[in-house]
């Protein structure tokens, strides 16, 4: 019988290049506080002392004045490899911040969640769906603005109108209370026309200038 041949070093090495390597998934941590004074450069440097981090965003506090320290209201830290996401989530949350005392956020808490399933495309599209209903808000908002502004205008251009219109009657003699609104319509109207009439009065005297210069 026969021995059986032993395969050589190079199939070997073959077959173990072929095999597919496991591609290592990202994981992404949700900060739903951030401590005081820190920023993107703070956390990053932070958070980069327990594994490879890739994105980060940190949502800018709307209501930040010159004496608060809250720069940003929550965040979202991406890190290479899920593991260390996960890890970095159980074992951070609750926990103190510390650093140097001197420190705003010393004594400050995380408050930590790893997001499962969540990718940072995601995120995006709550951002952009965000910016979406936030500018469709001001546009509703800027036209109302509009609105209320253009009836302010015709109110002044109004109470201007019927300032006049009552100075014309009570020289006339006429009471203002009791002037009917049919009566005060009818005199704008006849404003209306001798204006049209004036206009086209002396548009008519022009053109006669015009036909008689030329002799």
């Amino acid at each position: 019988m026969a021995a059986e041949s032993e395969p050589s070093s190079s199939s070997i090495e073959l077959v173990e290049s072929t095999k597919p390597e496991r591609k290592i998934e990202s994981g992404i941590i949700y900060l739903s506080t951030i401590p005081p004074t820190m920023n993107v450069k703070t956390i990053r440097q932070f958070f980069s002392k327990f594994g490879q981090t890739g994105n980060i965003f940190l949502k800018p506090n709307p209501r930040t004045s010159k004496k608060s320290m809250y720069y940003f209201t929550e965040g979202w830290i991406e890190f290479k490899n899920k593991k260390i996401a996960k890890r970095v989530a159980s074992s951070l949350h609750n926990t103190q911040v510390g650093g140097k005392r001197r420190h705003k956020y010393y004594d400050s808490l995380w408050n930590i969640k790893y997001l499962h399933k969540f990718r940072w495309i995601h995120l995006n599209e709550r951002l952009a769906h965000e910016k979406a209903t936030h500018d469709q808000r001001m546009r509703a908002e800027i036209a109302q603005v509009k609105r209320e502004t253009n009836h302010y205008v015709k109110s002044v251009e109004t109470s201007k109108r019927l300032k006049r219109l009552e100075t014309r009657i009570r020289k006339e003699g006429k009471e203002w209370k009791d002037t009917p609104s049919t009566e005060i319509r009818q005199i704008e109207i006849k404003d209306v026309v001798n204006d049209n009439n004036n206009n086209a009065g002396a548009a008519d005297m022009c053109l006669l200038a015009n036909i008689f210069s030329t002799k």
